[in-house]
């Protein structure tokens, strides 16, 4: 079975879709968070990014209560290590931003997308009861809010999605759930979401190379996907 379907699906390195892509969502910011932790196995994997057709990246380090992150930390240290970057791709800093007790506090200094757009997440297996006044805080304030990964969170139904959307709520697709790397549920959750048209955005949320090579390696496409896919790439292009 796996055979015959592949006659009828294309490797994501066989289409066109990363090339000059700008990936919205990276932990390559080294020794800030979980992802990467030196500055050569970022520089190692900015000159893979690079080789596949990566253009741009916005490094989006976690910013959460369980983090001494703060805007300024983690412009310093982007300051510090930006110089020593491979050429040939661009950089920018960003941040994913925990739905937590703490959000609040951090609106008044916030690491952004395209001067209005804010990456957030919440716990994979609950939300933050206060989810919905937060979001609310970020539109008050002007910002525009962009819901990382939503195809991972476990306890969102249909019809949350469909309600956050009609909120105005942006949606960021994790390239790697393309793959069966982060399970059956998230993969079926991706084909839903996009079939529905509610995504927006794309980007890697990388935390390790190896990681991301072998995810890569697993995700083909039917030429359904590819054009359902090609809006979101296009879309996070033209993000400043």
């Amino acid at each position: 079975m796996g055979l015959f379907a592949n006659l009828f699906t294309k490797h994501i390195l066989n289409t066109s879709l990363l090339q000059d892509m700008t990936d919205l969502h990276s932990h390559l910011l080294p020794g800030v968070d979980d992802g990467f932790q030196t500055l050569e196995r970022t520089q190692e994997a900015l000159k893979y990014m690079a080789s596949i057709g990566v253009k741009r990246v916005f490094f989006t380090p976690h910013t959460m209560a369980d983090l001494e992150n703060t805007a300024f930390s983690l412009r310093k240290r982007f300051e510090e290590v930006k110089e020593d970057l491979p050429a040939g791709i661009e950089v920018r800093l960003a941040s994913e931003y925990m739905l937590d007790d703490q959000f609040s506090t951090r609106l008044d200094d916030l690491l952004t997308i395209d001067r209005d757009k804010v990456l957030v997440e919440t716990s994979y297996l609950a939300s933050s009861p206060e989810m919905d006044q937060q979001l609310y805080q970020l539109r008050l304030k002007g910002f525009q809010p962009i819901l990382a990964h939503p195809e991972r969170y476990r306890y969102m139904k249909e019809a949350d999605y469909a309600r956050l959307k009609k909120e105005g709520v942006f949606f960021q697709l994790n390239l790697l759930s393309l793959s069966s790397l982060y399970g059956k549920e998230a993969r079926l959750k991706v084909k839903w979401l996009l079939n529905k048209g509610y995504y927006d955005f794309v980007g890697t949320d990388i935390h390790r190379l190896r990681t991301f090579q072998k995810g890569l390696d697993l995700i083909r496409l039917s030429k359904k996907e590819i054009g359902l896919l090609q809006p979101l790439f296009e879309n996070t292009k033209l993000l400043a």
